[in-house]
C-alpha cells in the first residue's frame, strides 16, 4: 500500500506490511477525522483497525453524539480512553463510552492538576497529556509498540502549514504515521460534501468546536462562544484561579466573559486574530 506525503518524506509500506500491522486512528470527533476513518474502512479490515477517542470532558456533547453514531454506522467499538491518576498520582488511563465519559472536564482537570500549570498556545499539554500521552498507554497495554502500527493522521491536502511541518518531523522515532488525505488531495469542501450526502453529520456550527473554549480558537471566535454559553466560562476561570495562570496570556477567562456580556471592552490590539490549528476543530 503506498502512501507517499510529502514527497517521500516517509518510508511506503510493503503490501506484506500494511497486511501485518496494526492500523491506529486517533479520532478527535471532527468531520475529517470521521472521514478519514470512513475511507480507510473501506481498505482495512475492521478487525485490524484501532480507533481511539481521548476524551478530555470539555468536549461538546454534539461531538460525542457524533463519535457514538460513527460507531454504529461503521458497526464496531471505538476505544474511548481519558486520562487519569493512578493511587501515586500517577498517570494513567480509564476507558470509558458514550455513556460514562466525563462531561465536565474531570479527565483535563486532572492532566493540569498533575503537570501543575495551565496549558497554552506554547505549552499544549492538554493535546499532549490528556489526548496523545493517553492514547499511547492504551497501545501500551494493548501490547502495541510504535513498530507495531501504523498510525494514521488526519490532516487535508488544503492545510499545508500542518502536514509540512508534520512530515518533515518524520524519522525521529520509530512511529510509522500517513497522511492519507495528503496523498489523496482532499480538502475541506470534499469533506462538507461527503458529509452532507450522509444520514447523519456533526450537529455543531461556528463559533462552536469539539472543545468549548480552546485557548486555540482567536479571541473574538471564544468571545462569541461565551456570548451564547456564558455558563462554559465557570470552569475554565476556575482552572486559572486554582492554578495561578491563565489560558491565553492576553486575556483571563474571567476577562472575557465580562466583555461577552458587555461589562468591558475588547481591546483589539490585544486579539489573537486566527484560529490555531487542532483537534478541537469541528472540521
Amino acid at each position: 500500500m503506498k502512501f507517499e506525503s510529502g514527497n517521500g518524506y516517509y518510508e511506503i509500506l510493503t503490501d506484506e506490511e500494511f497486511k501485518t500491522l496494526k492500523h491506529n486512528v486517533s479520532f478527535s470527533g471532527g468531520r475529517t477525522s470521521a472521514y478519514l476513518l470512513h475511507k480507510l474502512c473501506e481498505i482495512i479490515p475492521k478487525e485490524n483497525l484501532v480507533v481511539n477517542f481521548a476524551n478530555t470532558g470539555r468536549e461538546d456533547e454534539e461531538t460525542l453524539k457524533f463519535i457514538k453514531n460513527n460507531e454504529n454506522y461503521l458497526g464496531f467499538k471505538f476505544n474511548w480512553v481519558e486520562f487519569e491518576l493512578d493511587e501515586n498520582e500517577k498517570p494513567t488511563f480509564k476507558i470509558v463510552n458514550y455513556e460514562t465519559a466525563s462531561r465536565n472536564g474531570e479527565p483535563l482537570y486532572k492532566a493540569i492538576k498533575h503537570s501543575k500549570y495551565v496549558p497554552n498556545v506554547m505549552q499544549r499539554r492538554c493535546t499532549i497529556a490528556s489526548k496523545i500521552e493517553t492514547m499511547k498507554r492504551y497501545m501500551e497495554f494493548l501490547n502495541l509498540k510504535f513498530e507495531d502500527y501504523i498510525t494514521y493522521i488526519g490532516i487535508r491536502w488544503d492545510e499545508p502549514k500542518r502536514w509540512s511541518k508534520e512530515l518533515h518531523q518524520f524519522g525521529n522515532n520509530s512511529q510509522i504515521k500517513c497522511y492519507p488525505l495528503v496523498d489523496w488531495k482532499i480538502t475541506k469542501q470534499n469533506v462538507l460534501d461527503y458529509w452532507s450526502k450522509m444520514p447523519f453529520d456533526l450537529q455543531l456550527v461556528e463559533p462552536f468546536g469539539n472543545c468549548d473554549l480552546c485557548m486555540l480558537k482567536s479571541t473574538k471566535r471564544r468571545i462569541a462562544v461565551l456570548k451564547k454559553k456564558p455558563e462554559i466560562a465557570k470552569w475554565w476561570s476556575d482552572i486559572e484561579v486554582e492554578f495561578g495562570n491563565t489560558f491565553d496570556n492576553q486575556y483571563s477567562v474571567k476577562q472575557l466573559y465580562k466583555i461577552a456580556t458587555g461589562k468591558a471592552l475588547l481591546d483589539e490590539s490585544k486579539c489573537q486574530i486566527n484560529d490555531i490549528d487542532c483537534n478541537c476543530n469541528i472540521d
